[in-house]
């Protein structure tokens, strides 16, 4: 079963906004604005420093893209001992997707009291390894994307990743979202980053 923990709707039920793209930056760029903070006496928050964090990650790993991918369930606990009854706490971590040249990554923030880095990678597979995306509902029921720009109530939904594994076997972790046409961007993201052989 993929890189996180196995979905439970009760507990992730908070979806991310809208899908966002890797943003080039520059040492010098920051080290600018970061004076200029300094300047005006504008301390920097954790949110900028995740967003430098990420921007120096993608950009040491030669990203090409990157995009949200909704909520995963990580494990509550630091050292998660073995849960044969399913019994585990989980929490909801918001995932980000980097497309590197020939992989996708699964990124997610670091936890303050758990991870020595701001961002921590949790997995990746090829990208030419993609085999499905699905998007369900919360019985489980495939849902169609809105057509277009229409009034979209809130659904949470899940999307589902498929990928082949080295073995030839397959292996998925299962994302969720507030709004389905949100989780459609991502699915199609995936799409457009894979590489089809």
């Amino acid at each position: 079963m993929g890189f996180f923990e196995p979905l439970i709707f009760g507990v992730l039920s908070s979806g991310l906004g809208q899908v966002g793209r890797a943003r080039a930056g520059s040492d010098a760029a920051a080290a600018r604005i970061a004076f200029e903070n300094f300047k005006a006496g504008i301390a920097p928050d954790r949110e900028h420093d995740l967003r430098m964090a990420r921007t120096r990650w993608l950009e040491r790993h030669d990203a090409v893209a990157s995009f949200t991918c909704g909520l995963a369930a990580m494990p509550a606990d630091v050292n998660p001992e073995p849960d044969p009854w399913g019994e585990r706490k989980v929490e909801p971590v918001p995932v980000t997707v980097a497309v590197l040249p020939s992989e996708f990554v699964f990124l997610r923030e670091g936890i303050a009291d758990q991870d020595d880095e701001l961002i921590v990678e949790m997995g990746r597979f090829p990208r030419d390894a993609l085999l499905e995306l699905s998007l369900l509902d919360v019985g489980g029921q495939p849902v169609v994307a809105p057509a277009g720009d229409v009034f979209e109530p809130p659904a949470t939904c899940e999307l589902v990743v498929r990928w082949r594994t080295a073995d030839g076997g397959a292996d998925d972790d299962t994302f969720v979202f507030r709004s389905i046409s949100v989780a459609d961007e991502a699915a199609q993201r995936f799409r457009r980053n894979s590489i089809w052989v």
